[in-house]
């Protein structure tokens, strides 16, 4: 237990870190004093942040602790530890898939964020996607972010990297673009092809145009709000499953 003294010694990346260990062991191992040990340094920390409030008693859940030991780690500049995620997966993963993959990939093009690219990486897996491909600077199972959101699906699902968008062109598959093109048909719409390749762009610029004159096909979601897009991971998850639906409705 630190004193008041030696917690303010500390930078706030270091008391950061120390608060996500705090939390991070009592995941693993739960004691009855780690509740009290975190709010007395919470109190030390020089935060104002609201989700470093300490839980009160009927809130000292362990997807609280989780959701707290998550926000330490980055404010500390860190993802989550293996350890912890492995711990914590969620039941009921089988061991072998529940079907078949299909002739679908999904690449991701200057992606920013390891979470979305991560977030992809599950629900390719989970929809039974091929791979998963990475160009440009989308980060892949090296970004400890990626990791957090994929959550173990990089170990069952093949993840490359290609050097361009178009960087194995002679091999692959029908590209498709996703994008929210006025004039292109939705994802309800358009003739899925047999086999194919979804390219999914940068979170805030989307596609260029030299990418989307490049592909085959391009696809939209319907948008009913204010927002001109969904979250890139969203977009996917919605695209993919029509994929995957289209693939098994009767001829």
């Amino acid at each position: 237990m630190f004193s008041r003294k030696k917690w303010r010694e500390l930078d706030y990346a270091h008391q950061s870190k120390k608060l996500a260990d705090l939390l991070g062991a009592n995941l693993l191992e739960p004691t009855g004093g780690a509740q009290d040990e975190y709010k007395q340094l919470v109190e030390w920390t020089r935060t104002e942040h609201p989700a470093s409030r300490p839980p009160e008693q009927e809130t000292w859940s362990r997807a609280r602790q989780y959701e707290l030991y998550i926000f330490w780690r980055r404010e500390a500049g860190l993802g989550p530890e293996q350890r912890i995620l492995e711990a914590l997966a969620p039941a009921g993963d089988r061991p072998t898939a529940a079907a078949a993959p299909i002739p679908y990939e999904v690449l991701l093009h200057n992606v920013r964020s390891g979470y979305n690219a991560g977030a992809v990486t599950r629900s390719a897996e989970c929809l039974g996607f091929s791979r998963v491909l990475l160009s440009g600077f989308t980060p892949g199972p090296e970004n400890a972010a990626f990791r957090a959101a994929a959550m173990g699906a990089e170990s069952w699902i093949e993840v490359n990297r290609l050097d361009s968008p178009r960087g194995d062109a002679r091999e692959a598959p029908p590209l498709i673009a996703l994008e929210n093109v006025a004039d292109a048909p939705t994802i309800h719409e358009i003739p899925w092809p047999p086999r194919g390749r979804l390219l999914v762009g940068n979170e805030e610029l989307g596609l260029d145009e030299e990418l989307l004159n490049q592909a085959d096909y391009t696809a939209r979601i319907p948008l009913f709000g204010r927002k001109a897009s969904y979250n890139l991971s969203v977009a996917f998850a919605l695209a993919g499953y029509e994929i995957r639906r289209t693939r098994e409705r009767p001829a």
